[in-house]
């Protein structure tokens, strides 16, 4: 018999990626829920729609109403939430929309799961993707990574409204026996990610001939995992409820934002020194720049930003032996490739 399950914000950049996998699994029947905003991937749905295991529903997780329509129509095996407002940018100009869709958006799938599989169901569960934001800054680089233990600490309105969805969710566990895994994964990055977040800003502001804009003094640290890696763990999660989890996610990947350019950079200009009709389709990239400085236009600091995000995975590895290839470089380049070559 096959398993149903719901994938909300499917059309999201992570989502999106995720569906290339799980579609493949002919016994999963994956019920697809995105408000489609300027951050859905609508190309995904021409894509996707010939697999017989794909349907897809247009609906906000903060409109109550459809929620449970949709679950009064069918009967969920687990639920993988990927639906967030993610841009901390953002969510410091708007926080009232974080907190609505990330907060009240998690209570009505919990609401509308807990209805239909009741109390202590052991054969369903609620798998939550979250951020290595909610445990907050790493003030040095000496400090080691957050583990699974560490205490939530967000600076952000985007990452307190994602510790207060993990909070939330913990107390659906302990009080009504909810089967709960939630994930706290690292920057992802790769093909299609929405032009306003960092790898594309780099990449866009560079091959435009354009200086890459950078928050106070480019040295804040970020660790990065190419998505396709973190959508084979979500795979493998999915099959392993246990009361309540919880895992980070991580390869160990850690760049300032000013060695990301760099590196970005260098990736660029090897890329097109191989292909002429990439040098013909932006003649506006400066092969003769060297230095950081000439490369960056250093702009004032995000209000709370945090120095260091950096996270310990090693009770994801030791439990499932999950032991990723860490190819940052050839992904990275696999990344820009996809922007040269699409406008």
């Amino acid at each position: 018999m096959k398993k149903n399950i719901l994938i909300s914000g499917g059309l999201g950049f992570i989502g999106s990626n995720f569906l290339k996998y799980i579609l493949k699994k002919k016994h999963i029947n994956c019920i697809v829920i995105d408000k489609l905003t300027y951050a859905s991937n609508i190309d995904i749905l021409n894509k996707y729609k010939k697999y017989k295991n794909f349907k897809f529903y247009k609906i906000d997780i903060c409109d109550n109403k459809k929620i449970k329509k949709l679950f009064s129509d069918i009967k969920f095996n687990h639920i993988i939430n990927f639906a967030a407002e993610s841009h901390v940018d953002n969510s410091i100009k708007n926080p009232n929309q974080f907190f609505k869709t990330n907060i009240l958006g998690v209570i009505n799938l919990a609401n509308a799961a807990l209805e239909q599989w009741g109390y202590g169901s052991k054969k369903n569960g609620f798998l939550q993707i979250s951020t290595d934001e909610v445990y907050g800054d790493l003030k040095t680089l000496q400090s080691r990574g957050f583990d699974e233990k560490s205490m939530l600490l967000p600076n952000s309105p985007y990452s307190s409204s994602k510790a207060s969805a993990e909070l939330i969710l913990r107390s659906y566990n302990k009080t009504y026996g909810m089967q709960i895994t939630i994930t706290n994964c690292t920057n992802n990055f790769g093909p299609h990610q929405n032009n306003e977040k960092l790898i594309p800003v780099i990449i866009n502001s560079l091959i435009n001939g354009k200086k890459v804009p950078l928050y106070g003094n480019g040295k804040n640290i970020r660790d990065w995992i190419f998505v396709d890696d973190h959508c084979k763990i979500i795979l493998k999660l999915l099959n392993n409820f246990n009361s309540l989890s919880k895992y980070n996610i991580g390869q160990n990947n850690e760049y300032s934002n000013l060695e990301l350019v760099n590196i970005i950079y260098k990736c660029i200009r090897e890329i097109m020194l191989k292909n002429k009709k990439l040098l013909k389709k932006y003649p506006k990239f400066n092969f003769e720049l060297d230095f950081n400085n000439e490369l960056i236009n250093f702009i004032n600091d995000r209000l709370g930003h945090d120095f260091r995000y950096a996270i310990d995975s090693k009770l994801l590895n030791k439990k499932f032996n999950i032991k990723l290839k860490n190819s940052f470089l050839l992904n990275l380049k696999k990344t820009i490739k996809w922007y040269l070559n699409n406008d």
